[in-house]
């Protein structure tokens, strides 16, 4: 790849680490400890994770029609430093809930913005020969997003949770004003593709069918990836009353499993191709997900832990690898952005679904089942795909 192609993958692969690692995993890490210090009830907390979800929701169905009017440059900005605004705004505390409700879903909207536009504008300007390798570090920085709220996890009690939000908030703040200067060195280029960079789908009419069972698949994946990415950290601190030490490790190990998970998704790649590798790791991280309810032992666990980590930004790195396997190029980011928002309806819904069970029950083995069952029918929807490119 050139500087330019580079340049491109590091600004996407920074958005990411932005939009999923900071915006949305920073506060599954601090959900305990909000309710401990009674910033708000396990109720209200739990709610504002719907809150940013439903945001999500919001950006995905904007961000194609907004890239309409404004470029990926002005979007990707305004994304970057309104998301970072967020963190800084909840440092405030003893606010009416409507302060952090309208913040959170301001992290969700421009979390969005970040996971529609970066990747696919990065990814275009790849080498068709280079973009398997792109697409594994673009989506790793969600992965490395992760892991430094599980970095940050050992010290947020002594620093306080207004600090903790001022270090998240400043530290976004910071990553933004990176990809700011990246994409002002960063050429203009035109929306049209070169043969080098373009890619081609290998049929006369695309498949639009096949493309809809990935998105089907997707929107699995995003109801069912919630109970470890959402509430792991407050079932370990609250519902088995493990100490901040062993739950820091847990979500440390799921924080490494999402730096190091698309380098491991690229070997499945490699060896089993998109559609077998897809379906592959729905089935495992349903397996995975489901752990907790056969053992809560400290090694199970972190199995669990490590895995569906990994998974995280595989299953995001691969549903895009997949619709743009089947579309090519020219269509890949408007049916990413269609993937996004139902990705996005699932969540939200999810996530809603699961914070009434836990408001209402604290029942955690639901949510771990209907997790999994979830996961088994994206392998099942994904596994059309696949079953068909294998019997032609």
């Amino acid at each position: 790849m050139g500087s330019s192609a580079n340049r491109s993958v590091i600004i996407a692969s920074l958005s990411t680490l932005l939009a999923l690692g900071l915006f949305r995993f920073a506060y599954s890490a601090l959900l305990p400890l909000l309710i401990a210090a009674q910033w708000f009830s396990a109720s209200t907390a739990l709610y504002l994770s719907a809150a940013n979800l439903c945001g999500y929701l919001m950006g995905a169905l904007s961000a194609n029609p907004l890239n309409r009017r404004f470029s990926h440059t002005q979007l990707i900005i305004t994304a970057a430093l309104l998301g970072s605004a967020s963190l800084l705004a909840c440092a405030i505390a003893h606010l009416p809930i409507a302060w952090y409700v309208v913040w959170r879903m301001v992290a969700g909207i421009t979390g969005a913005w970040l996971m529609v536009l970066a990747p696919s504008w990065a990814l275009r300007q790849v080498p068709v020969a280079a973009k398997n390798t792109a697409s594994a570090w673009v989506f790793a920085g969600i992965g490395f997003g992760v892991l430094l709220s599980a970095f940050l996890l050992p010290y947020m009690p002594s620093l306080g949770l207004k600090f903790t939000w001022l270090i998240l908030g400043c530290g976004s703040l910071l990553l933004s004003l990176l990809i700011i200067s990246l994409l002002l060195k960063h050429p203009h280029t035109s929306t049209a593709l070169s043969s080098a960079v373009a890619i081609k789908p290998n049929h006369t009419k695309p498949p639009y069918a096949s493309a809809v069972f990935i998105i089907l698949a997707y929107g699995c994946f995003g109801m069912g990836y919630l109970p470890h990415a959402l509430f792991w950290v407050d079932y370990l601190a609250r519902d088995l009353a493990w100490d901040l030490h062993t739950v820091d490790t847990q979500w440390l190990l799921y924080g490494l499993g999402a730096a190091v998970g698309n380098g491991l998704g690229f070997v499945l790649v490699k060896h089993w191709g998109w559609m077998k590798a897809n379906s592959i790791c729905f089935i495992l991280y349903a397996i995975t997900i489901a752990l907790p309810l056969f053992s809560q032992q400290t090694s199970v666990l972190a199995l669990s832990s490590f895995v569906t980590g990994a998974l995280v930004p595989v299953m995001v790195a691969m549903s895009s690898g997949c619709l743009l396997l089947l579309l090519g190029s020219d269509l890949h980011q408007r049916f990413w952005g269609y993937a996004t928002a139902f990705f996005s309806v699932c969540q939200f819904g999810g996530g809603l679904l699961m914070s009434h069970i836990l408001t209402s029950s604290h029942h955690y083995p639901y949510v771990f089942t209907l997790g999994s069952a979830l996961l088994l029918a994206g392998g099942l929807l994904s596994g059309r795909n696949w079953w068909q490119q294998k019997h032609g």
